[in-house]
C-alpha cells in the first residue's frame, strides 16, 4: 500500500490521500513503527500539492519519529523529499542543503545505492540551477 500511495501521489493527490487514509486505518496506533512512514507519505502528498507549511510540518514530524526509532534511513528519506520539493520550487540552495544531508547519512550507513541516487539528485538540482559543471561532476560520481 505504501508504494500504491507513492505512485498515486504522482498523478492524483486526492487518490493518494484516500489510499493513505485506508493505510492509516489498517495500521492503527498499535503499529507505531509505521507512524513515521505514514507521516512521510502525508508530507510528500502535501508538498506535491504545494501545501508547503503543512508538508514541511509533517516532514519534521516524520524526521522526529524516525530519530526516536533510530532510523537513519528514514531521516535520509525525509531530507530527500524536502530536497525534491525545494528543487521543484526553484529554491536550489535549500534543495542542495537537504540533498547533502541525505548523502551524509547514506554514506555513514554505507548505502551505495542511496549515495548513487543522491548524487544523481544533486546533479539534477545543479542542472536546474544552471550550474552545469557541478551537474556534470555529481552526475559522474
Amino acid at each position: 500500500l505504501i508504494e500504491q500511495v507513492r505512485n498515486a501521489k504522482e498523478t492524483n493527490t486526492e487518490e493518494a490521500r484516500m489510499t493513505l487514509q485506508k493505510l492509516t486505518e489498517l495500521v492503527g496506533e498499535d503499529e507505531s513503527s509505521m507512524l513515521p512512514y505514514l507521516s512521510l507519505l502525508e508530507a510528500e502528498i502535501l508538498l506535491e500539492d504545494n501545501q508547503e507549511a503543512e508538508g514541511v510540518a509533517k516532514a519534521e514530524e516524520a524526521r522526529s519519529l524516525f530519530a526516536k526509532w533510530g532510523n537513519e534511513t528514514g531521516i535520509a528519506e525525509v531530507y530527500e523529499a524536502l530536497a525534491q520539493f525545494n528543487m521543484r520550487s526553484a529554491r536550489y540552495p535549500e534543495s542542495l542543503t537537504f540533498a547533502f544531508k541525505a548523502i551524509d547519512i547514506r554514506e555513514k550507513l554505507q548505502d551505495d545505492l542511496g549515495v548513487a541516487k543522491g548524487y544523481a539528485g544533486i546533479a539534477d538540482i545543479y542542472w536546474y540551477y544552471n550550474r552545469f559543471p557541478e551537474s556534470i561532476e555529481y552526475g559522474l560520481k
